[in-house]
């Protein structure tokens, strides 16, 4: 409202409350200081918000609101919310964030950038192995062990009584042979099971890769 208003305001009011006819001018200049009075009972609201009406706009209950300003510094704590001082705090937060290398508008997960400590590389570690096995799932590369040594224990009990049958006609060393075979096929299985729960996320292609080197040095030494 400009300083020339005020007369006309004074007249403008004393004309409403008779009830008579504004001029032009004096119309403008009342327009102009209720306008003004509404902008200062604005800031005034802004600056005083009930503890409750917060809780309301932030659809938080007051306990969590308590937890938060504790945690985040923020000035939320109290019966009445200064509003634009919450605000302030929200953009200090959010460049803070930024100096530190976090994107908070980023979906995906915050612990996964930013500044690194031990316990946070164990977590992205952890992660890195979930995804991992997730892709893995997704691409159909992924072994359920249990189901394969079900599958071999029944196949152990057809080759055993193989081995009955061989030494009934070729005698012992016959079946001995076949006995080691199933052998070392059970260790094989109970290797992978046992890297695989100490978390070695190439347990299968290590012990595999293994396996195969003792075939090929076997089969050398018998030629």
């Amino acid at each position: 409202m400009r300083d020339s208003d005020l007369p006309l305001v004074a007249i403008a009011r004393d004309k409403l409350s008779r009830k008579e006819t504004l001029t032009a001018r004096e119309r403008a200049a009342w327009t102009r200081f209720t306008k003004d009075v509404e902008e200062k009972k604005r800031w005034e609201y802004y600056r005083s918000v009930p503890k409750k009406h917060y809780s309301a706009m932030s659809q938080r209950q007051q306990k969590v609101l308590n937890e938060q300003a504790e945690r985040y510094d923020l000035p939320i704590g109290e019966a009445v919310v200064d509003l634009p001082k919450v605000i302030e705090r929200f953009h200090d937060i959010l460049a803070e964030a930024a100096r530190k290398g976090i994107n908070l508008g980023d979906p995906g997960d915050h612990l996964m950038s930013g500044e690194s400590t031990e316990a946070l590389e164990r977590y992205r570690h952890w992660k890195a192995n979930i995804a991992e096995l997730d892709f893995r799932e997704k691409k159909r590369q992924l072994v359920d062990y249990g189901q394969v040594e079900y599958l071999l224990t029944r196949a152990a009990i057809h080759y055993r009584n193989a081995c009955s049958q061989l030494e009934r006609r070729f005698g012992s060393d016959a079946a001995d042979i076949l006995r080691a075979a199933i052998e070392e096929s059970r260790k094989l299985v109970d290797r992978v099971n046992h890297e695989d729960r100490t978390g070695d996320g190439g347990a299968m292609e290590s012990t595999l890769h293994h396996s195969d080197g003792a075939e090929a040095k076997g089969n050398g030494s018998m030629g």
